[in-house]
């Protein structure tokens, strides 16, 4: 059960982020009007509660208040909170409630986790400074307040347990976080008990002959120095003595006006159903339009801040398909290397195969020629009779997919998961597809567009489509300025874009209404914008993105070891398309588990390529 102490009141609005970090920690109350009381934390090194037995409860939840308060009127993506309460203890358990709605809130249950926390906060906060602050930004509230389209997190650490109960090397550790990082936007919220620390004197004392030696009366002016240095309360707040209890946060003048004015600081009562339902509405913004589908794709890209950062595709964030852009040296193509080895990787061929094209003359993706999941690898950037072909077996491959759910659900089946599990049946479940494209504005701009209108009708029912029968697509491109996607645009709300150099080039990705120019300010290489929001500026992420171009031969061969023959359900021919490709001898394995090939169908182009009849490559290599 959820216990409440304090009021605390829902607000719909969202704050701007430079008005943080602020912290509400109540209302100065009148019968007319109420007045937030918020400590602002920009020049603090945070706050330390003094507990001991009679006030521990109160403490846990006002720090509990603190973070539900931010949580109710901060957009979520801006906070970030690391919560130390070590073993099976329940002192937070309203934020034990919370940690499992969308990574926010993560929890730490001993000192070893604690130590590398810390190591990763002291870390993250050296990449703000030297990444991100540079010289040019006091710290991240102005870093923040300047630039409208990248926004960096704030970060909190939250400790439950008094720091004089932590080893002495963590508590160093966490002396240097509150002393050298509030600039980089990482603030501490902890507990002190004085009363214990009294003991623990007096008892060394005792029994050291009333000697203390220099190390360990470092440690005992180390703890001293929280409470000196931090905003330091030796109770939880209450009534008229508020002033006195948080030194300097308060003008005592001002509190006297209001009190003139019967304004106090008291604490109504919330329900239990008031309270359980802002909590509900916080994991509501938390995890906004998420289903209790699992991801059907989920691979590691880089990290955000000191934590990994992932690609995620499935029902649960409803993302079916994305685009990504960078200018020509960000990193476009190690980033769309590194997504295509991490699939072969960790996903079955029978659960996702692979179309690539490459119209880079295939210097892009030739590499995956050998990867298991590789089906169809188009390497000829001449060959966009090709690509239309392909597009083309992929609304074909939409009817036939909704005839089978039809036949085994008898209307009743709306995607590829719920077929799948009606079937039960490794021969006869669907794979998904992944259909691969760099450089796509080639396919559209090629011979003064001839094939624009064609593929553009094509992918535009891919987009809308595709993801229940389980026919997906990502686009890489140096810019879409000039591709006129704008309807499979409105089909993708997942934006990845690198470095790019113009306010056009940014349009052309994060959408023409957003305004949303921070992929300009990105550094020239291995960083990105990753967007879930369809380039709103308020779904900005910044992701610092892994780098390993020497490691893709490796894991290629990796995933054909790994990948045998054997632990395939289902045998497919692997597609090698280069200019010598004769395009009527395609088979596609549309139903493979009945035997039956299905070659696609000549496509009527207008002005069609003089390069239609060719000898098929008998150098390729099938994979089984």
């Amino acid at each position: 059960m959820i216990e409440s102490n304090y009021r605390i009141n829902f607000k719909n609005n969202l704050l701007e982020l430079n008005q943080l970090p602020n912290i509400n920690l109540g209302y100065f109350n009148h019968p007319k009007l109420e007045i937030p009381f918020w400590i602002d934390l920009s020049n603090t090194k945070g706050i330390c509660f003094e507990v001991d037995e009679k006030n521990e409860r109160e403490v846990y939840f006002q720090m509990e208040y603190m973070t539900i308060s931010m949580l109710s009127i901060t957009n979520p993506k801006l906070l970030k909170f690391k919560v130390v309460d070590f073993g099976l203890s329940d002192n937070l358990n309203i934020l034990n409630n919370l940690q499992q709605s969308g990574g926010n809130i993560q929890f730490v249950a001993s000192e070893s986790e604690l130590s590398k926390t810390l190591d990763d906060l002291y870390e993250d906060a050296r990449r703000i400074n030297t990444s991100i602050l540079t010289s040019r930004f006091n710290s991240l509230i102005e870093f923040n307040e300047k630039n409208t389209d990248i926004k960096q997190p704030f970060q909190f650490l939250i400790i439950a347990n008094p720091v004089n109960e932590l080893s002495k090397k963590n508590l160093s550790k966490l002396k240097n976080i509150v002393d050298e990082c509030t600039k980089t936007g990482i603030y501490t919220i902890l507990t002190y008990n004085k009363q214990k620390f009294t003991i623990d004197k007096k008892n060394y004392l005792d029994n050291h002959n009333d000697k203390i030696s220099e190390e360990q009366q470092a440690y005992f002016d180390m703890l001293q120095w929280f409470s000196k240095e931090m905003l330091y309360t030796r109770k939880t707040l209450n009534g008229d003595n508020i002033c006195d209890n948080i030194q300097g946060l308060v003008n005592k003048e001002f509190y006297e006006r209001l009190k003139q004015y019967n304004f106090n600081f008291n604490r109504r009562e919330e329900s239990q159903t008031d309270l359980e339902n802002i909590i509900l509405k916080i994991k509501e913004r938390l995890l906004p339009n998420r289903s209790a589908a699992p991801s059907y794709l989920k691979i590691k890209i880089g990290r955000h801040g000191v934590n990994p950062f992932y690609l995620e595709m499935g029902q649960k964030q409803n993302i079916h398909h994305c685009l990504i852009a960078g200018k020509t040296g960000s990193g476009k193509s190690v980033l769309l290397n590194n997504i295509i080895t991490q699939i072969g990787l960790k996903y079955s061929p029978d659960d996702i195969r692979l179309f690539l094209f490459d119209f880079k003359q295939g210097v892009s993706l030739r590499k995956f020629q050998k990867l298991p999941h590789t089906q169809i690898l188009l390497k000829d950037n001449l060959r966009l009779d090709a690509g239309i072909k392909v597009l083309e077996y992929f609304t074909s491959e939409i009817r036939r997919r909704s005839n089978l759910f039809n036949e085994v659900g008898g209307g009743k089946i709306e995607d590829i998961d719920s077929y799948n599990k009606k079937v039960n049946n490794c021969k006869k479940k669907l794979h998904r597809i992944l259909l691969i494209i760099d450089e796509v504005q080639v396919l559209f701009k090629a011979e003064r567009g001839k094939y624009e209108s064609i593929a553009n009708n094509y992918l535009d029912q891919i987009a809308r489509q595709g993801r229940a029968f389980g026919l997906h697509m990502l686009f890489c491109s140096q810019s879409y300025n000039g591709v006129y996607i704008s309807n499979i645009q409105n089909e993708v709300p997942l934006r990845i874009s690198l470095k790019l150099n113009t306010n056009a080039a940014c349009d052309s990705i994060m959408g023409y209404d957003n305004a949303n120019y921070a992929p300009k300010k990105l550094p020239e290489y291995g960083e990105a914008i990753y967007n879930v929001q369809a380039g709103a500026r308020d779904g900005n992420i910044q992701v610092f993105l892994d780098y390993n171009p020497n490691e893709i031969e490796n894991r290629v061969k990796e995933a054909s070891n790994k990948w045998q023959k054997g632990s395939i359900c289902k045998i497919f021919q692997q597609i090698i398309i280069d200019e010598n490709y004769d395009l009527n001898k395609c088979p596609l394995l549309g139903n493979e588990y009945e035997n039956d090939t299905t070659t696609l169908q000549k496509t009527n182009l207008t002005q069609p390529s003089s390069n239609d009849n060719f000898v098929a490559d008998d150098d390729e290599e099938a994979w089984f």
